[in-house]
C-alpha cells in the first residue's frame, strides 16, 4: 500500500512540474511577443523623434573600432535597466555592446574633465621623477637593473 502512494506522488508531482514548465514556457512565449511589439513602437518613436541618425552614427562610431579591452563593471539596478532597454528594442546586441557605447559617449561629454586630469597626470609624472632625481633613486634603479 505504501509503494502504491509513493508511486501516485511521484506521478502528481511529475504532472505538477510539467503544468509549471508549460505556464513557464507561455509565460515567455507572451513575454517575447510583447517585447516584439514594444522594440517596434520604441524604434519608430526613435525614428520619429529625430535621433535616430544621431544615435546610429554614435552607435556605429563606438562598436566600429576594435574593443579588445575587457573590464568588469558593477552597476546598480536602474543602470542595468537601461542596458537591458537598449537590447531589448534592439539598439544593441548585447548588454556588453551597450555599456561600451554609454561609457564612451560619457567619456566624450567629459573631453574637457578628462584633459584636465590627463595634464595633472603629466605633472605628477614629472614632479616624480624630479623628487627621484634629488633622492639619487634614479641612479640607484638602475645600478640594480
Amino acid at each position: 500500500m505504501a509503494a502504491t502512494k509513493s508511486r501516485k506522488s511521484k506521478a502528481g508531482s511529475k504532472a505538477t512540474e510539467e503544468k509549471k514548465k508549460g505556464q513557464a514556457e507561455s509565460f515567455f512565449a507572451d513575454m517575447k511577443d510583447t517585447l516584439k511589439k514594444a522594440k517596434g513602437k520604441i524604434c519608430c518613436v526613435v525614428h520619429d523623434s529625430g535621433i535616430a541618425d544621431h544615435l546610429k552614427k554614435a552607435m556605429d562610431s563606438v562598436l566600429s573600432v576594435a574593443r579588445g579591452n575587457v573590464i568588469m563593471v558593477r552597476v546598480n539596478d536602474e543602470t542595468l535597466k537601461r542596458l537591458d532597454e537598449l537590447v531589448e528594442v534592439g539598439l544593441f546586441r548585447s548588454k556588453s555592446d551597450s555599456a561600451a557605447f554609454l561609457i564612451s559617449e560619457g567619456v566624450k561629454a567629459q573631453k574637457i574633465v578628462f584633459d584636465k586630469i590627463s595634464n595633472k597626470a603629466t605633472e605628477i609624472a614629472k614632479l616624480r621623477q624630479e623628487l627621484r632625481k634629488i633622492l639619487g633613486l634614479e641612479e640607484k634603479e638602475a645600478a640594480e637593473s
